[in-house]
């Protein structure tokens, strides 16, 4: 495995935990705003229509049903491996979240 796929599976699966937790804006006891929602289907299907050529493959449900692979063409570009992998978390960390 290469040093940037390295890089890209830690950083995904520290990722899909962070993108799972509910942004309720304000931390003010009793503010009335409504919760912000990742809709993993919408993000996977955004990432494959802006990436064509590109896919997802997610583990059978008894394994979860997560996602533990997205390969394709080059879909980050970073001036470095790490760079480029932030850069993809930044932009799709959405499509892990379950």
């Amino acid at each position: 495995m290469s040093i940037a796929a390295t890089i890209l599976a830690g950083a995904v699966l520290s990722s899909a935990a962070s993108a799972q937790i509910l942004n309720h804006g304000s931390s003010k006891p009793g503010s009335e705003e409504a919760a912000v929602r990742i809709d993993p289907a919408a993000a996977r299907a955004a990432f494959l229509t802006a990436n064509p050529g590109a896919g997802i493959y997610e583990d059978e449900p008894v394994r979860g049903g997560r996602v533990s692979r997205v390969y394709g063409p080059a879909f980050s570009h970073g001036v470095n491996p790490v760079d480029s992998a932030e850069r993809f978390l930044v932009e799709h960390a959405d499509i892990f979240s379950s």
